[in-house]
């Protein structure tokens, strides 16, 4: 194993906190219209709330076709951009979608004014930006992180997700209670921007190109992760489309992310419609769940590794526990929210939270690091595939959210609940089954150049694996 070199003040440390600002980011401008939203339109006849100043007409459906636009984007973005980050190296896609990302939020008071087409086409071009943005952090974590560390800094750089959430939505309350919505897309652009400008100067495509790294790390990363690891020419595209533990990360991740975008993008009008919160009182409320998710990826940054060496039972057995245990806890979460009576309304959101925080679980402790051991040489073509598979769900989930609330009735929330609650309990099922985290035998050193015959699409490999550096935790 590699000389260990010390995390502490190393580029390491430095990548992974740009990662957790750029996410933080990525995913402030990826939802604050969700809030705004509320602010936005014009209230209805009965709404006595104060706040509730705006004057657009859209109704549930293309309010809901706003939200979704910009997982168009981030859908068609993704198919690309892992394979652009591989090829050519992440930097420059991890700070320029970020940038791009907030320079169109800040356009997104004009275009509202300009009409929902407008509105539509920035939130269109903001998930591009994105789904350029995420494969290259992925490229970048597979020649930069060691083993041992890539699952405790993805889970610290995910920090920045809930946290943005915890920000975003109580921030949001507050300009749009004193001064007006379009702040809130003024606010966090320009937050976006100075980040961008950081990132660049501080990430790079490698530890030969960094002009600060140490002779230590240099040398630590270079025997942990060697060249001919991460570098691979041809692209074994056979062996990856039917390969089971691919596709069971495939069908993880879309069925956490229904219930991941299902939550993110209907809370507000959920705690609006079913729970009547004010705007100050849903902007705090909307934070709350994230407040629990942040603990949780807190919780596994700095535990998993350690959990897997004294455990014994290999990174296998421990991500499927962990996404089993988080899935079905989830589901069971949403399965009591519909049980809740109305009159709970704290009880209902702290169910809501208690779902998004076992639902992290199965993500950060479960599939979220394992593309990074199947296959390091590819993280970022299948990070990418995988993202839009469950970017799929940012335009399934409000779609059918939309067709199953047009009145905003306890019991049609009850129906998204119930189909949220499916989700989480199919993929905890398929993970359980297919999933792995073993290096696979097309994505080994020197199986670039032929296409291994691809075991079945949906079978586990446990016995096949190749056994180096990807089976030590990460």
């Amino acid at each position: 194993m590699a000389a260990k070199a010390p995390l502490w003040g190393s580029c390491r440390l430095v990548l992974a906190c740009c990662a957790f600002v750029s996410l933080l980011n990525c995913f402030v401008q990826r939802f604050n219209l969700s809030f705004a939203v509320v602010c936005m339109l014009r209230p209805a006849a009965n709404n006595t709330d104060t706040d509730q100043t705006g004057d657009l007409a859209w109704d549930r459906p293309l309010t809901e076709l706003l939200l979704s636009a910009f997982f168009y984007g981030y859908l068609l973005a993704q198919l690309a951009g892992g394979r652009v980050s591989d090829a050519l190296g992440g930097r420059r896609p991890f700070v320029l979608g970020n940038a791009a990302q907030s320079l169109l939020a800040a356009l997104l008071p004009a275009a509202a004014a300009w009409g929902a087409a407008a509105v539509f086409a920035v939130r269109l071009l903001q998930g591009v930006a994105c789904g350029f943005f995420l494969p290259a952090m992925f490229s970048l974590f597979r020649v930069w992180m060691l083993p041992e560390e890539r699952t405790s800094l993805l889970a610290f750089a995910y920090v920045g997700v809930p946290l943005s959430f915890i920000l975003t939505y109580p921030l949001s309350g507050i300009l749009c209670h004193f001064m007006s919505w379009p702040f809130i897309f003024y606010v966090t652009g320009l937050f976006g921007v100075v980040c961008s400008l950081l990132t660049y100067f501080l990430v790079f495509d490698s530890p030969e190109s960094h002009p600060r790294i140490s002779q230590e790390e240099l040398a630590a990363l270079r025997e942990a992760v060697p060249p001919q690891l991460t570098k691979q020419k041809k692209v074994p595209l056979r062996a990856m489309l039917l390969s089971g533990p691919v596709n069971a990360n495939h069908v993880a991740n879309f069925c956490y992310n229904w219930g991941f975008n299902t939550v993110a993008t209907n809370l507000p009008i959920f705690l609006n419609e079913v729970l009547e919160f004010d705007v100050r009182q849903n902007g705090l409320f909307s934070a709350l769940p994230y407040a629990g998710l942040m603990v949780m990826r807190l919780i596994v940054a700095t535990s998993f590794a350690r959990c897997v060496r004294a455990t014994g039972l290999g990174l296998t057995v421990v991500r499927k526990l962990n996404h089993t245990i988080g899935a079905v806890g989830a589901g069971a979460c949403m399965l009591g929210l519909v049980a809740l009576p109305s009159a709970y309304k704290v009880t209902a959101v702290l169910l809501v939270a208690a779902s998004q925080t076992a639902a992290e679980l199965s993500y950060t402790a479960g599939f979220l690091g394992s593309l990074l051991d199947l296959a390091p040489a590819h993280a970022g073509l299948l990070s990418g595939w995988t993202n839009a598979v469950g970017a799929a769900t940012g335009l399934l989930a409000p779609g059918v959210v939309g067709a199953l609330t047009r009145q905003g009735l306890r019991d049609e929330w009850n129906t998204v609940l119930y189909i949220t609650a499916g989700f989480y309990l199919l993929g905890a099922l398929v993970y359980l089954v297919f999933g792995s985290s073993e290096l696979q035998p097309w994505a080994a050193p020197g199986a670039a150049n032929s296409e291994p015959e691809a075991e079945p699409l949906l079978t586990a490999d446990t016995t096949k694996a190749v056994p180096p550096q990807s089976s030590q935790s990460s």
